[in-house]
C-alpha cells in the first residue's frame, strides 16, 4: 500500500505497477502502431513497458472504443 501523503503536498507522477492504461492511451498507442511505428519506439516515447505496448496492440481489435476487456469468470464446478 502507498504511503500516505500530507495534505495539499505534491502528487508523484510514478505509475503505480500493474495499473491499467486509459482508453485515451491505448488509443495513442494503436495510433502510433497503425503509423507503422515500432513497439520499442512507441514504449521508449511514452515510457512504458514494450510487453505492455505489444499486449495493447494485439489485442486492440478486440477492444471496443479502448475500453478493457472483462475477465473470464470462474468455472463452476458441481
Amino acid at each position: 500500500m502507498p504511503s500516505q501523503r500530507c495534505p495539499l503536498g505534491p502528487i508523484s507522477g510514478n505509475r503505480l505497477l500493474g495499473a491499467h492504461l486509459s482508453p485515451y492511451a491505448r488509443g495513442v498507442i494503436a495510433g502510433k502502431a497503425f503509423a507503422s511505428a515500432k513497439p520499442s519506439e512507441i514504449a521508449e516515447e511514452l515510457a512504458l513497458e514494450y510487453s505492455t505496448v505489444y499486449r495493447t496492440t494485439q489485442l486492440d481489435l478486440a477492444r471496443h472504443e479502448g475500453v478493457s476487456l472483462p475477465r473470464t469468470p470462474r468455472k463452476k464446478s458441481y
